[in-house]
């Protein structure tokens, strides 16, 4: 079993294949050729070039977990979905970057991942006002941050970021919501 945690770029990429595992025969026997398959399917999905694609292959290799002898694809989708649901990025952390920075920018990735609104003026002003607030909050712990003001360490910043975002969460209709309620009619 792997234990690199993938970066925040594979972890929709390993949904899915495990979604596709799981979907296509899931009792068949997982095997280190498809294993290899599906590592140059999502790099030739996430390299930005060809001459990206064989460095992207091998951080996807890295980070896809080892066939266990006997490993059927639906037990194997089930470690994808551990390993993609992991936050912290693996090529950051070999950079020598310390943990509490890797979970202050994981967490304002995730504060910036707001989603987009439903096309209406009064959930398009509610998205903005959500993303001006989140930024605002990074803003003031990065600020601190870089003043040497953040007396209470690096972790308690993120705890700060992450209590802002929880207690404003984004209060508008989306677009997913607008697809949902296109299937019910």
């Amino acid at each position: 079993m792997s234990t690199t945690v993938p970066p925040a770029s594979l972890s929709a990429p390993l949904q899915d294949l495990a979604d596709r595992l799981d979907a296509r025969r899931p009792r068949a026997a997982m095997t280190e050729a498809l294993r290899r398959a599906q590592a140059l399917v999502i790099a030739d999905r996430l390299a930005a070039s060809d001459d990206d694609l064989d460095a992207v292959e091998t951080v996807v290799l890295g980070v896809l977990p080892a066939v266990e002898p006997g490993q059927t694809r639906g037990a194997y989708a089930s470690e994808l979905r551990r390993l993609g649901a992991a936050t912290v990025p693996a090529p950051a952390a070999s950079l020598g970057v310390s943990e509490p920075v890797l979970g202050l920018l994981a967490t304002i990735a995730d504060l910036l991942d707001v989603p987009a609104p439903a096309p209406d003026l009064i959930d398009e002003v509610k998205h903005r006002r959500v993303v001006a607030d989140r930024v605002g909050y990074i803003q003031l712990a990065i600020r601190a941050i870089l003043a040497g003001e953040a007396d209470l360490g690096l972790d308690w910043e993120t705890a700060y970021l992450r209590r802002k975002a929880e207690q404003h969460p984004p209060a508008y209709r989306t677009l997913d919501d607008l697809k949902g309620e296109g299937a019910g009619q």
